[in-house]
């Protein structure tokens, strides 16, 4: 509705402005600016979590779930489906509202450890003695270098390095291998009429959880050890120290598909995970256009058959879209047991709050965020959110200003600043904010 609404006042703006009174980007000022108090009421949530889930699950929304408490009182074994469907509690909430930051940090470790075990536990597999595992060096990955500080300080912490895309120079799976995964995969689309849509409600993708697939879920744990982790560690050594440590948070088959009316790309987001992977299912050759772009480097990355590309989840990236054929990939995201993302936690944990109708406490949940990482990116973009909305516009420009100064590729940041400016009379800096 909004979109709806926004699309025609633009064009009924520039229509009426007759003779060149009025260009395409003053009427898209002027229609953002007009439609804010709608947005506010309809959108709100979804102007502040663009820059948060990525690609976020539906059970993300209610990340803060059962209370510590009723954990540690209750110890049967939790599986992964049920931390997946765990909803807010009364405990939950009270730690979400808790002004201590030591709670939530606590809360947050609590958390983690409980996601891992459960993970642990549902991709946990007996493999013999004599199964080899595959032994990677740097000189067996492309890496990609981004800023120093793009995602942290201190050369990108925890990574420790500005190289934060690693492609593998030769396959990790035959073609075989990758055949099979996409035969089940529509076969069993086929049986339930299509792939999913609802899992990730930020940026929804047409996918097929792996978890549905049983051979192709017994043939990635048998290759989470021996193959998979061991890349990953490889790329990553500053941060994965023991790949054993590795723990898959979701697994699924994305298709891209260039025919009318499916999904032939992904918008720029960011991942709800410390590690990313993806396995290029079908080769190049069966489709055109196709890859991930990443927004600071502007750069589409193509990865062919059976190649693994690790990145840290926290660079902004999209699915390219695919113009001719169809495009499949194996999609994982990935925790480490021993590192604990505070600043994530706790931005998500203020996306919860401001959702729910509680803008102070998911200020000071953001700031929180920020003062573990100033490099937060959608920390800043999300605190500018709170302050437009509450009226501080100036604060509110500050805000997107910092989210700005971390890269200036960001789109989000320069709408959002120009809709502030806007908001604020100052028509011409608005203009030129949005020619950006």
């Amino acid at each position: 509705l909004f979109v709806m609404r926004f699309i025609a006042l633009s064009l009924a703006l520039f229509a009426f402005s007759g003779q060149g009174r009025a260009t395409p980007v003053e009427c898209f000022v002027k229609a953002a600016c007009h439609a804010s108090a709608y947005r506010h009421n309809h959108i709100r949530r979804n102007l502040c979590c663009q820059e948060s889930g990525h690609q976020q699950h539906s059970f993300r929304r209610n990340l803060f779930a059962d209370s510590v408490h009723n954990r540690r009182k209750n110890s049967r074994p939790c599986s992964l489906d049920a931390v997946k469907k765990n909803k807010i509690s009364d405990q939950g909430m009270k730690n979400l509202l808790d002004e201590d930051a030591s709670n939530q940090l606590i809360y947050n470790t609590d958390k983690h450890t409980m996601e891992c075990e459960a993970m642990r536990k549902e991709f946990e597999v007996s493999l013999p003695d004599t199964l080899e595992k595959h032994t990677f060096e740097e000189s067996d990955l492309i890496s990609t270098s981004v800023s120093d500080n793009l995602i942290g300080e201190n050369q990108n912490f925890p990574f420790g390095s500005s190289k934060l895309i690693h492609i593998s120079k030769a396959p990790l799976f035959s073609k075989a291998e990758c055949d099979a995964v996409i035969i089940e995969a529509e076969s069993h689309a086929a049986k339930r009429g299509g792939g999913e849509t609802q899992r990730h409600y930020s940026h929804r993708t047409t996918d097929i959880r792996l978890s549905d697939l049983p051979d192709s879920l017994a043939w990635f744990k048998r290759n989470l050890r021996t193959k998979l982790f061991p890349l990953i560690a490889a790329g990553f050594p500053n941060v994965v120290k023991d790949p054993d440590a590795l723990r898959i948070f979701d697994v699924f088959v994305v298709k891209y598909d260039a025919a009318p009316g499916q999904q032939s790309y992904l918008r720029v987001h960011r991942d709800s995970s410390l590690i990313s992977i993806t396995l290029a299912l079908n080769p190049r050759a069966d489709f055109a256009g196709g890859g991930m772009w990443v927004e600071p480097l502007d750069r589409v990355f193509e990865p062919d058959q059976g190649h693994v590309a690790a990145f840290a989840s926290n660079i902004r990236h999209g699915g390219h879209r695919v113009t001719r054929g169809r495009r499949y990939i194996l999609v994982g995201f990935l925790l480490y047991a021993p590192y604990v993302e505070h600043d994530r936690r706790l931005l998500e944990s203020s996306q919860t709050l401001f959702s729910l109708g509680h803008p102070g406490p998911a200020e000071r949940l953001c700031r929180q965020s920020l003062a573990v990482n100033p490099r937060r990116q959608e920390a800043w973009n999300n605190l500018g959110v709170v302050h437009k909305d509450a009226g501080r516009l100036a604060a509110a420009e500050e805000a997107f200003r910092a989210a700005l100064a971390v890269d200036e590729s960001y789109q989000e940041g320069w709408i959002n600043l120009s809709v502030c400016q806007g908001l604020a009379g100052d028509a011409a800096a608005a203009v030129a904010t949005a020619r950006r």
